[in-house]
C-alpha cells in the first residue's frame, strides 16, 4: 500500500479501533462495522493518513479477499 505516493488512490482497508470507541463518530460514518472495534471501508490514501492521526485508531490494514481451498 502506497498511501503517501498515491494520496488520491482508493484502498479497501480494515480499521482496528481502541475497544469502547464510539463508531457513530462522524469520521467513522462511511465505514461498515464488522465487530465492536473493527471497521471496513474504502478510503483514499489521504483519508487513511488522516485517520492514522486519530488516537482511537490502533491499526489500518489492507482488506484482502479470502477463499477456502
Amino acid at each position: 500500500m502506497s498511501i503517501r505516493a498515491e494520496p488520491e488512490k482508493e484502498f479497501k482497508v480494515l480499521i482496528v479501533l481502541e475497544p469502547g470507541t464510539d463508531t457513530r463518530q462522524e469520521k467513522f460514518l462511511d465505514c461498515n462495522v464488522l465487530m465492536d472495534n473493527i471497521l471496513s471501508a474504502t478510503l483514499t490514501g489521504e483519508q487513511i493518513a488522516g485517520m492514522l492521526k486519530t488516537d482511537a485508531v490502533l491499526s489500518i490494514e489492507t482488506d484482502g479477499e479470502m477463499s477456502i481451498s
